[in-house]
């Protein structure tokens, strides 16, 4: 049986209604599931010899997508945890395709068993207590947006947030009385509450002060130096190229 919904209709609908509305991924994921299956749908075209908009759910059926796969690892340098990271968002798509459109079942079900290939472990890494105490006791104090770098390394610190959760925090997320602790945001949009130490809650409120921004107003916790919320590129940016090598160069794996 032919599928009956056309193929743009129901990728338009995932991602607007499926991805934003239903499940509120972060832009990140947005933006990687975006990246994989615009590959996959330019790749396909180029199989069939015609146009993206012209494009059926029979022509993405599960060999075109080994194909795919297979072109992302031999011409575009994809190690396999990339290709994995690809299929992810793919089997995402396939699977809302599937409950969205029976007819489609069989095509959905093929590409749905195609497996993630095996990635070695990686080791569980992180700063010695020493290189840490050194990055943060090395951060000029005298200045505000040093002091802004302390609290967010200081934050880090003591959350373990992930960069996402990190850049999407607001002011109110974070209880500043006893007992301190903030309220992240996850992964599939998860809260969790985790406990904040005095001196994370004191180097925040002294950033604060510094932009002259109240603990109860609505705004980024976290900005950059021209007061606009901070990014994901924009804290990568800080680690790389502001804060100081610790004195031991590099990670410690952890016993």
């Amino acid at each position: 049986m032919n599928a009956t919904i056309p193929l743009s209709n129901l990728i338009q609908t995932f991602f607007r209604r499926h991805l934003i509305a239903t499940r509120g991924v972060s832009p990140h994921t947005l933006h990687a599931y975006r990246d994989a299956i615009r590959k996959l749908l330019t790749f396909a075209a180029g199989q069939r010899g015609r146009s993206v908009v012209d494009l059926k759910i029979d022509d993405c059926d599960r060999d075109t997508v080994l194909t795919f796969l297979e072109d992302l690892e031999t011409h575009h340098g994809n190690i396999a945890a990339t290709r994995n990271a690809r299929l992810a968002a793919i089997h995402s798509l396939f699977r809302f395709i599937a409950a969205e459109d029976p007819a489609a079942i069989a095509i959905c079900g093929q590409v749905l068993a195609i497996p993630y290939k095996r990635t070695p472990a990686r080791a569980v890494t992180c700063l010695a207590r020493a290189d840490t105490e050194h990055i943060l006791n090395s951060i000029d104090r005298s200045t505000k947006l040093g002091r802004r770098d302390l609290a967010l390394l200081q934050f880090l610190y003591n959350t373990g947030a992930r960069a996402q959760e990190v850049v999407d925090l607001r002011i109110p997320s974070v209880r500043f009385e006893v007992p301190a602790q903030v309220r992240l945001l996850g992964k599939g949009r998860k809260e969790r509450l985790c406990p904040l130490w005095s001196e994370s809650i004191e180097l925040l409120r002294q950033m604060l002060r510094d932009r002259r921004v109240h603990p109860s107003d609505d705004a980024p916790l976290f900005v950059n130096a021209a007061g606009r919320p901070l990014t994901r590129f924009g804290l990568g940016t800080l680690f790389v190229y502001v804060l100081p090598q610790p004195p031991n160069q590099g990670l410690h794996s952890r016993k």
